[in-house]
């Protein structure tokens, strides 16, 4: 299968986001998650409920003070969790270590 990200993913620890969104039936739902991975564009992250695809979604984080809104992409069972890819609405500025090598020219992982 071949690989279908655009932008270089970053491994980002034990960060964790507060996640909030909207249901069906316009309830404010607000949840902790775990997050996966990150590119400049989006992020992976967990959660223990699902979350509707296309859904907006408020991020949050205390570790890093910073926030942001993206749009759910998917959301797949994971065990007793789901792992949800969202598309960010706009680059966060965060500091991350990437996931793959770093290229020979010396590039710098992108701040976002």
């Amino acid at each position: 299968m071949s690989e279908l990200r655009h932008d270089q993913r970053f491994m980002v620890g034990n960060d964790r986001l507060r996640v909030s969104w909207q249901d069906g039936q316009g309830r404010l739902c607000v949840s902790d998650a775990k997050v996966i991975n990150a590119s400049e564009s989006g992020l992976a992250i967990e959660v223990p409920q699902p979350l509707p695809p296309l859904a907006k979604v408020r991020l949050r984080s205390g570790q890093r003070d910073l926030e942001g809104n993206a749009t759910v992409r998917y959301c797949r069972s994971s065990g007793a969790r789901y792992r949800v890819g969202l598309q960010l609405d706009d680059r966060l500025r965060w500091e991350l270590e990437p996931a793959v090598a770093v290229p020979a020219d010396g590039a710098k992982a992108p701040k976002f």
